[in-house]
């Protein structure tokens, strides 16, 4: 029996890994009114990558307006200050995105969007 549920479990995993549901980076985090996960099917890395964000308003995605994600990282010495603006469309109840990061650390995520009529913002950070 122990046999059987092992190898259902590894065909479970298997198939959600194949189906997309799994992630190999996924963040949660929140503000004062909404929550949110910014999730990726690869680690962040230098250059082109492609993310899903989710916005959350009492446990049920919501759609929002002007949803802006933008990606830097502060100056540093003998650093400039780096942005990188995500380009962003709605895909059922998520958001897809891309944005280019010119080099590995640890990136600030600044989110603005705006939501029957008020406009909101939400800090994260990811480190590659």
């Amino acid at each position: 029996m122990r046999k059987y549920f092992r190898i259902l479990g590894v065909i479970i995993a298997l198939q959600a890994m194949f189906c997309g549901v799994l992630f190999a980076f996924s963040k949660n985090f929140s503000n004062k009114d909404f929550s949110f996960i910014l999730e990726s099917s690869k680690d962040f890395t230098s250059g082109q990558n492609e993310f899903s964000f989710i916005v959350q308003k009492g446990g049920k995605s919501v759609a929002v307006e002007n949803l802006k994600v933008t990606f830097f990282m502060p100056e540093m010495p003998g650093m400039p200050k780096m942005s990188s603006d995500s380009t962003l469309s709605a895909n059922g109840d998520s958001y897809k995105g891309s944005v280019n990061l010119a080099h590995g650390g640890t990136w600030q995520v600044k989110v603005s969007f705006s939501f029957e009529g008020k406009k909101y913002q939400a800090k994260t950070s990811i480190d590659f």
